[in-house]
């Protein structure tokens, strides 16, 4: 009777022991439409902290494509009144066939200390594999997006009230779809016209995501040439989509435009002076003049349309340098704002600004986490070495917030003094050392 007493007990223990840290998925649905974006979840659970990031294989799911988010989200969280550090990142699968599609499981590899304990010790976490059900398209045929919004919009290259025989006019069609891939983005519908030849162009996709949402862009242009004179009207273009969280459709019309094109005078003076020296018998003598009157003329008109052409091309080429110069320093500002904010010396900063016990341990472990991201590998322990100081004081942060005792005092501003200092020497060091082994790397590029 003992003995199973004692082994009952012990498989508690166990129980409790393998449920101390774990991992979990979640999906935004579980019944979908074919191209349907699916946002899924996972958190990582531990009741300490991790002494290093997540690693996990190449992510594969049959019958979809799938858009990773490289930024990991640290937390804390309590299920039953116990408190737990979290690290979340995120996938959007997108299904491109009807049917059951599997999200497998995932094994999850990383160092956390046991409650108690400051050594991080390799550990595996395992998620459950999720069914999704992927139906077909309700009732739709031909162009097929889905999105949670979309937008159209159209430029012409030339004034749509002056056009002449022979013009050639560029028409570009944007398409700005939200919660959808680039290449998901079917093309708008243009009618033909029996006054023009319209000639498609290869259309260009653009990547508009966020840091949690997957947008896109596609740009299609087409060319038409003018063949014929009048009053002509070009068809509306219309666009349909199904919002996935209405479960509707919903449609964007471009309207109808009206142009007009008229003859091509040139044509037809030169048409007209052809028909005129074949008509009337004019003396051989007579015949010259009035050519070199017209070469003349002609001659000038083309030096005049060629200066105003270059003219217009510089003007074109220096706002499209400048426009481009401008573009350019936003977008490396972004690249270095979205840098910033993911890099060691900005979790220091909010580290240092923390004003609690609880913020401050979990930007402790942020910074620690975007050090080894950055550079060498670098865990609590190491940062205390040599340090009998910072090690008490964080051994009493630690018992404050994870232990039943409370009989330890610490000081949250002489621990940052301690690792401020830590830092400048660790910066004063990397200085003197190559690239690879630098604890701080970014702080010395």
């Amino acid at each position: 009777m003992v003995r199973i007493v004692l082994m009952f007990f012990c498989l508690i223990w166990h129980t409790q022991v393998v449920m101390a840290q774990f991992a979990t998925v979640h999906i935004s649905k579980k019944e979908v439409v074919v191209k349907q974006g699916i946002q899924v979840k996972v958190t990582a659970y531990s009741p300490t902290w991790f002494a290093e990031p997540l690693t996990f294989a190449n992510l594969q799911v049959e019958g979809a494509f799938i858009q990773s988010f490289s930024k990991t989200v640290p937390g804390i969280k309590k299920i039953k009144g116990k408190q737990y550090s979290t690290l979340e990142f995120y996938y959007i699968l997108f299904p491109y066939r009807e049917g059951e599609l599997t999200f497998p499981e995932l094994t999850i590899k990383t160092k956390i200390p046991k409650e108690g304990e400051y050594k991080g010790t390799p550990t595996t976490l395992k998620t459950k594999p999720l069914k999704i059900k992927v139906k077909p398209n309700p009732g739709q045929t031909g162009q097929w997006i889905v999105a949670n919004h979309l937008t159209i919009s159209d430029h012409w290259s030339k004034d749509l009230s002056n056009l002449k025989v022979g013009d050639v006019v560029d028409r570009t069609i944007t398409l700005r779809a939200y919660g959808t891939l680039p290449s998901f983005i079917d093309e708008a519908p243009v009618a033909k016209v029996d006054f023009a030849n319209i000639y498609p162009h290869a259309p260009k996709f653009f990547d508009q995501r966020t840091d949690r949402q997957v947008n896109g862009k596609r740009v299609d242009k087409y060319s038409y040439l003018l063949e014929k004179d009048g009053e002509f009207t070009i068809p509306p273009v219309e666009v349909k989509w199904w919002n996935p969280s209405t479960n509707k459709f919903y449609h964007k019309k471009l309207s109808q435009r009206k142009l007009t094109v008229n003859k091509n005078e040139d044509l037809a003076s030169l048409q007209y002076l052809k028909d005129s020296l074949n008509s009337y018998n004019i003396h051989d003598s007579e015949v010259p003049q009035v050519k070199e009157s017209l070469i003349e003329d002609r001659v000038l008109k083309i030096a005049l349309i060629a200066l105003l052409l270059m003219l217009l091309w510089y003007i074109t080429f220096t706002v499209f340098k400048l426009n481009k110069y401008i573009k350019g320093r936003m977008e490396a500002y972004s690249r270095w704002r979205k840098q910033h904010l993911l890099s060691e010396k900005y979790a220091f900063k909010q580290l240092m600004k923390s004003k609690n016990e609880k913020d401050f341990i979990s930007s402790f472990y942020h910074w620690l986490l975007q050090i080894s991201m950055t550079g060498e590998p670098t865990t609590s322990r190491k940062i205390t070495e040599g340090n009998t100081s910072l090690t008490v004081e964080l051994d009493a942060l630690q018992q404050h917030l994870y232990s039943s005792k409370k009989n330890r005092h610490y000081n949250l501003n002489t621990i940052k003094k301690y690792l401020f200092n830590w830092r400048k020497k660790a910066k004063d060091t990397s200085k003197t050392k190559n690239d690879e082994g630098r604890p701080l790397k970014d702080l010395n590029p």
